[in-house]
């Protein structure tokens, strides 16, 4: 059903939710049936419209990626100046589609974060993209053309359309045409990558936004926090191969290439101040990559790949966006689209990251069983 009136849509969209609680398995039954499936769910928190829309941008590769708190506020500020929009069949007022409060009383309360985005916002979206918007609903239906609502963003729009989902109680989610499955290797792979590569690329660049500064190398920086590093040894939070990667013999100039998430993890822990927030986004891509060095198995099933890849990648967006780089926050957005879209030949990568674990654990045994012997033989000759 085309659609460019936000009445018609609200309309269309409220089919969707009349089938109550089952409509999360209509709403399946219905992308089958038109060859889409999940791109990425959200959560029912209010912003689902926004984090649906942003996630559709970058399925869709598009030059400018917006988060969804930036969509949010930019469809707020288009809805002020444009309060008047053409369409082919007129135009649309749409401060006559509030009732109860005054247009600006409303733009107000959608720039708040979690306010649910209406039928109002839905067409403002489109239009302010110039993108049209294919919205799948959960309605009951026997035929694709009941179950489909078009929203019109541009006349004669010629390009991929943003694809969502709609269920009951006005939630959104990301869609995507139906593509060859991955199995399980690639989809361990994936996150592995996503982890080792971007992960860590990630946060070395937040590191030199935190402690670099015109005046200040990072070698600099870490010989003005040697005091804390050495404590650090000391109480074996970091091991003496991280404290050679941060002060290499020789006097040579530490390589920021050859930190890991581990290595940066501890800084940011116990060096680097930061916000709270922040760190626990940090200690979160820890986790994960612990999770991927330790694993048994390269099994990873559809439902449990699409929890920890779209997890992973939402800290990793919102990291890169704290690096107050738009460059470097648009390389990360690509570099993880191609993630996505390869096939990775996974047994190199996962037998490296467990030969390089199990090389670690090695030499952490041999150095200390070398200052345990170092010691012994000391206390013997002090007798």
């Amino acid at each position: 059903v085309p659609c460019s009136d936000p009445t018609l849509l609200s309309q269309l969209l409220q089919k969707s939710q009349q089938a109550g609680s089952s409509s999360q398995s209509t709403l399946e039954a219905n992308c089958l049936s038109v060859g889409l499936e999940v791109h990425d769910e959200t959560t029912a928190d209010g912003n689902c419209f926004f984090e649906a829309v942003s996630s559709q941008l970058w399925r869709l590769n598009c030059v400018v990626q917006k988060s969804p708190q930036q969509l949010r506020q930019e469809v707020v500020a288009f809805m002020r100046n444009n309060r008047v929009l053409k369409a082919s069949e007129g135009t649309i007022h749409l401060d006559s589609f509030i009732c109860n409060e005054s247009f600006d009383d409303y733009c107000s309360r959608m720039a708040r974060d979690s306010e649910w985005a209406d039928h109002v916002v839905v067409v403002a979206m489109a239009r302010m993209l110039q993108m049209d918007i294919m919205i799948v609903t959960s309605s009951p239906s026997s035929g694709p053309e009941n179950i489909i609502v078009w929203v019109v963003g541009k006349i004669a729009f010629q390009e991929d359309p943003i694809i969502l989902g709609h269920v009951w109680e006005s939630h959104y989610m990301s869609l995507q045409p139906i593509g060859p499955s991955i199995d399980d290797k690639d989809r361990f792979m994936h996150i592995a990558c996503l982890l080792v590569n971007v992960g860590s690329r990630v946060l070395r660049r937040l590191l030199l936004f935190h402690t670099v500064t015109p005046t200040c190398t990072l070698d600099q920086y870490l010989a003005n926090k040697k005091t804390d590093i050495d404590k650090l040894r000391k109480s074996n939070i970091l091991k003496k191969h991280q404290i050679d990667i941060l002060f290499p013999p020789g006097n040579k100039s530490t390589d920021l290439g050859v930190y890991d998430i581990t290595l940066l993890s501890a800084l940011f822990t116990n060096i680097v101040t930061t916000s709270q927030q922040q760190l626990n986004m940090i200690h979160s891509l820890r986790d994960k990559r612990n999770e991927i060095a330790h694993s048994e198995s390269v099994k990873v099933d559809l439902k449990d790949y699409r929890r920890r890849w779209n997890a992973i990648r939402r800290t990793l967006e919102v990291l890169s966006i704290q690096c107050n780089d738009p460059d470097f926050e648009n390389e990360i957005t690509r570099e993880i689209l191609g993630i996505q879209q390869s096939t990775v030949q996974g047994t190199s990568v996962f037998d490296t990251l467990q030969t390089h674990h199990r090389r670690i654990e090695n030499l952490e045994r041999l150095v200390e069983d070398l200052i345990s012997s170092q010691a012994q033989q000391l206390n013997k000759e002090s007798a």
